[in-house]
């Protein structure tokens, strides 16, 4: 009795530490809430991705995606009168490096704090219908931007929440094929908020490590 009331404190004390220098490799992430609106208009973004460590202070994250019909899209067909289903098909790609400043407590593994972050993020997708499909005419929409994010990322367990913020460059062009359009660029202030260069990040991945 009297080695049990001894041994167990060492025993917790270790326990603690051992969580506390736990090593994780991988960070596997995603958004759900990115199914409601894709990085370009109409489309949904089904995201997935990870995060590696690649130094004591710094990891890699990269992230894909496949770009299909948001549901206010579908909405939207449901209350039209005729039937010309939307077809929307495409990918999206991420590349970051993070470098983690603030925050480490002693001895925690990565994918923890304070971070600043480069990203490159490149977008595709084709948006028709089932009667211009068929004659291979459409619109092609691609949305391409670098940017420098700042962020936290907070741990429970397994489980991280990122959040971040950031600005950069974008491009966005959307060209069409299309009878009427005479092959030609579409006014993309047509298809944007804001008709400018001016990216601007806030947002916020959910993420498992292991």
């Amino acid at each position: 009795m009297i080695n049990f009331i001894f041994i167990t404190p060492t025993y917790a004390q270790w326990n603690d530490s051992f969580e506390q220098h736990k090593t994780y490799i991988l960070n596997i992430k995603t958004n759900p809430f990115t199914i409601f609106q894709g990085p370009i208009l109409y489309t949904a973004e089904y995201r997935l991705g990870f995060e590696k460590p690649i130094a004591t202070f710094s990891t890699i994250q990269i992230m894909a995606a496949y770009l299909g019909k948001s549901p206010y899209v579908y909405l939207a067909e449901a209350a039209m009168s005729y039937n010309d289903e939307i077809k929307i098909n495409g990918y999206r790609f991420q590349a970051e490096y993070k470098y983690y400043f603030l925050a480490r407590k002693k001895g925690t593994s990565p994918f923890e704090g304070f971070y600043t972050a480069a990203n490159a993020s490149y977008s595709k997708a084709y948006i028709t219908n089932y009667y211009f499909k068929m004659r291979a005419q459409g619109i092609n929409a691609t949305y391409q931007y670098i940017a420098l994010k700042f962020g936290y990322q907070h741990t429970v367990n397994n489980y991280t929440f990122d959040f971040f913020y950031g600005m950069g460059y974008r491009d966005i062009t959307w060209q069409s094929n299309l009878p009427y359009s005479n092959t030609q660029k579409l006014n993309r202030g047509d298809f944007v908020p804001f008709d400018n260069a001016i990216k601007i990040l806030l947002g916020f991945n959910i993420g498992f490590r292991i």
